[in-house]
């Protein structure tokens, strides 16, 4: 028989088509091509079937969203150029290209989002974006001034209400963000508008200690006469609290009054002595207060025996709890926030010459990845003789020669502290643990539960372990949400004390959970903080 023979140029023209899957797995290949950023098999794909450029994948996203997605300009250019649809949106999301090229760009992704708007692609600069912002407070949430420059030259409102919710001036105060800030501030934002909740830009910004950031806004002119509205401190009595000298200077510069009583009949000065401010006692003497600088003594060095502690509310979220031999630390953080001119325990935060003469334990009941978290509870363990750090084991967090990972449902002991996991969510995202140390039985349920059911199997688990607790550190509940987690912990362990716990946005609610503890019928003491460094002292009645 005789063997057709062909040109080499041909094969060599049909080999890549030869090498192709199956027509009907082409959809999958170019949907994966385009995500990896495989140039030649998206070309190979196209040549053999046009049309595969229209196609979706499981989740609804197009090529061109895929390749968007994950940054590949050169991916891009080839499919605009092949008439790949610049608004076609998500089957379901109704995620467009250029709303995944602004969020990528906007932390800092592939520049793609100019691209796309050279190629038509429809962009509204008051839009929706991910979760609960709109396009401008995406930006300021990530901390982008060139993409809130770029949202502001297209007309973005620049007093739009976005997450928690504030208003883009009030979330960039809040996280220190004095370039954006600037911008906003330029572009005609109100100095004074917060956002539903009612944290002016400058309270927010005195709160966690942005100097920089107050010294522009008072620039545009901030009234330094605010008064907090669920606290009813004036603007000097939060900086006295909170201890930056740099920050109570401005406010007195620009007339603050240095004597003022809050509605608690407090001044200044008595916060600055309470929270362990020296400088700031100082200062505020020197101008005029009454009194003199006379800081309360450190709680750190009361002697404490077998089942006594003393409980620290930390500056973000956690807390720390000092026992007979040990050191608690749980979720400390400290990023978006600026340490006072006198760090201390006073006023929330952690330093070793204060948790140095016992075994510390760091704990975290999950990790979002910010900056600061936790960088700098494990920067500090070649300053201390003895820390060991916990971790949720599907963190992607790998930082210390000192951690133990854990699970849910595990039981361990580290440093002569026994510790007993539940994973409060069902999705293994936050674990509680219960801890047995120094003659004392401690909960701490981190920020959040899920289900009510699989919360209550897991803590039918814990009561295996210890059918009483001394100490519970709850989160407090959000003033749209039900209570019923709170409330099913107290039921089946009643708590000696309990300590509230939640995000410096959620503390005007702390005040109401003795009350509501109390019409439940149950004895729990609770400790409701009002600032970081507020402190509870334990003693086992």
């Amino acid at each position: 028989m005789t063997r057709k023979r062909y040109p080499f140029a041909i094969v060599a023209l049909l080999l890549p088509l030869l090498c192709l899957a199956a027509p009907s797995a082409w959809p999958q290949e170019i949907h994966e091509a385009a995500a990896s950023g495989d140039l030649a098999t998206v070309n190979e794909l196209l040549r053999a079937n046009p049309g595969l450029i229209h196609t979706t994948d499981s989740s609804g996203y197009t090529v061109l969203q895929l390749a968007v997605q994950g940054g590949h300009r050169e991916v891009v250019e080839a499919l605009l150029a092949a008439g790949a649809d610049v608004n076609a949106a998500n089957d379901s999301t109704g995620v467009t290209a250029v709303d995944l090229a602004f969020q990528a760009e906007c932390r800092g992704g592939s520049q793609l989002t100019k691209l796309l708007l050279d190629h038509g692609a429809e962009f509204d600069a008051n839009g929706p974006a991910r979760g609960r912002f709109n396009k401008l407070g995406f930006a300021v949430d990530a901390g982008n001034a060139e993409m809130v420059r770029f949202l502001l030259e297209r007309g973005a409102d620049v007093n739009a209400e976005t997450r928690y919710p504030l208003s883009p001036l009030a979330n960039a105060s809040l996280g220190g963000k004095t370039e954006i800030v600037t911008l906003l501030l330029a572009a005609g934002a109100d100095v004074d508008a917060g956002g539903s909740y009612g944290y002016e830009p400058i309270l927010l910004a005195v709160l966690r200690g942005h100097a920089d950031v107050v010294r522009a806004l008072l620039a545009h002119g901030a009234a330094v006469d605010r008064v907090e509205a669920w606290s009813g401190r004036p603007l000097l009595h939060t900086a006295a609290v909170h201890g930056s000298v740099d920050i109570v200077t401005q406010l007195l510069e620009r007339g603050a009054a240095v004597d003022d009583e809050d509605r608690s009949g407090r001044t200044p000065l008595d916060y600055a002595n309470q929270y362990g401010h020296r400088q700031v006692a100082n200062i505020l003497v020197g101008r005029g207060a009454s009194g003199r600088a006379t800081l309360e003594p450190p709680l750190t060095a009361r002697r404490l025996g077998e089942g006594e502690a003393v409980a620290w509310y930390l500056n973000h979220r956690g807390w720390a709890i000092m026992t007979a031999n040990h050191f608690l630390v749980f979720d400390a953080e400290e990023f978006g926030v600026t340490r006072p001119t006198e760090p201390s325990l006073a006023n929330g935060f952690i330093t070793p010459r204060e948790i140095s003469g016992r075994d510390v334990v760091a704990i975290y009941s999950t990790y979002h990845g910010g900056p600061g978290e936790p960088a700098y509870i494990h920067e500090i363990e070649d300053s201390l003789p003895s820390i060991t750090y916990v971790h949720p084991a599907n963190v992607g967090w790998r930082g210390s020669r000192q951690a133990v990972y854990l699970s849910g449902r595990q039981d361990t002991t580290v440093a002569g502290t026994r510790i007993s996991t539940i994973d409060v969510t069902g999705e293994m995202e936050w674990l509680g643990y219960l801890l047995r140390v120094d003659g004392l039985v401690i909960f701490y349920a981190g920020f959040r539960t899920g289900d009510l059911g699989t919360y209550q199997q897991e803590l039918e688990h814990l009561a295996q372990r210890s059918a009483t607790v001394d100490l519970a550190v709850l989160p407090v509940i959000g003033p749209r949400e039900e209570d019923s987690d709170f409330k099913l912990f107290l039921e089946r362990f009643h708590p000696k004390a309990v300590l509230v716990s939640g995000p410096p946005e959620r503390r005007m609610l702390f005040g109401t959970v003795p009350e509501r503890v109390r019409g439940w019928g149950f004895e729990s003491v609770v400790f409701a903080p009002e600032n970081p460094g507020d402190a509870f002292v334990y003693e086992r009645r």
